[in-house]
C-alpha cells in the first residue's frame, strides 16, 4: 500500500463506499485534512457515483488555528480570529487578506513564518473551503470530529504515545477489527458468521 500510487487505498476506499450503499446515483461528502493524497483518493470514486464534494473538515482547521495561535501578539487576536470567523462562512478571499494584514503588523520573524504555513494550508485547500456556519445550520456535515474521536479510541490508545504495540501490520489489522465490531455492537452477529466459516472448514 505504500509502494503502489495509492492503489491499494483506493480500492479499499470504494469498497468500503459500496458496502455503505455507493452507486451511480449517490452523491458522496468527503472531509478530509487537506493533504493531497486524501484529495486524490477521495475523487477516485468520481467515476463510481453520481458526484463528489471535497470539503477540508473543520475540525482540521480549527486545530490548525489552535497550533499557530500562540504566535499572535495578544494586541491581534481579534484580527486572528476575524481570519477564522471569515473562512467559516466560506469568505476564503477575505480570510486570506485578513492574515495579509496581520502579518504586516508581526515583527518577529519565527512567527511569520509559523503564520505563513496556516496562509500557505488555506490557500493550498481553497476549493475545499465552504460556508460551514451555513451548513451547521441546515444541519449538514462539515466535520469529521466524531469520526477522530472515532480513530482516538480504536486506533490511537493503542498504537500511539505510551500504549504503541509493536505489532505487524497484519496483526494491527486484525486487533482493529476486532475493536471495530465490539465497538459496534456487531460483535455477536460476526463471531456467529466466523463461528460458521470454522465448521464449515472442520467439516
Amino acid at each position: 500500500a505504500k509502494s503502489d500510487t495509492q492503489q491499494t487505498m483506493n480500492v479499499l476506499f470504494r469498497s468500503a463506499c459500496e458496502a455503505q450503499g455507493m452507486n451511480k446515483n449517490t452523491e458522496v461528502i468527503c472531509l478530509a485534512d487537506g493533504a493531497e493524497n486524501c484529495r486524490s483518493i477521495a475523487y477516485s470514486i468520481s467515476n463510481y457515483c453520481k458526484n463528489v464534494t471535497y470539503i477540508l473538515d473543520w475540525f482540521h482547521i480549527g486545530m490548525k488555528f489552535k497550533n499557530h495561535g500562540s504566535v499572535v501578539p495578544e494586541e491581534q487576536t481579534k484580527s486572528y480570529d476575524s481570519i477564522k470567523w471569515n473562512l467559516w462562512h466560506g469568505n476564503v478571499d477575505k480570510a486570506l487578506e485578513r492574515f495579509d494584514e496581520l502579518k504586516a503588523t508581526i515583527e518577529d520573524k519565527a512567527a511569520i513564518t509559523k503564520l505563513s504555513k496556516l496562509y500557505t494550508y488555506i490557500e493550498n485547500n481553497k476549493d475545499g473551503i465552504v460556508n460551514y456556519g451555513a451548513r451547521k445550520s441546515a444541519g449538514l456535515v462539515f466535520t469529521s470530529n466524531l469520526a477522530e474521536s472515532t480513530v482516538n479510541t480504536l486506533i490511537n490508545q493503542r498504537q500511539k504515545g505510551k500504549q504503541k504495540m509493536q505489532w505487524t501490520r497484519d496483526g494491527a489489522h486484525n486487533i482493529l477489527q476486532i475493536r471495530a465490531s465490539i465497538h459496534s455492537n456487531s460483535w455477536k452477529n460476526d463471531w456467529i458468521k466466523v463461528e460458521n466459516i470454522l465448521y464449515k472448514l472442520a467439516a
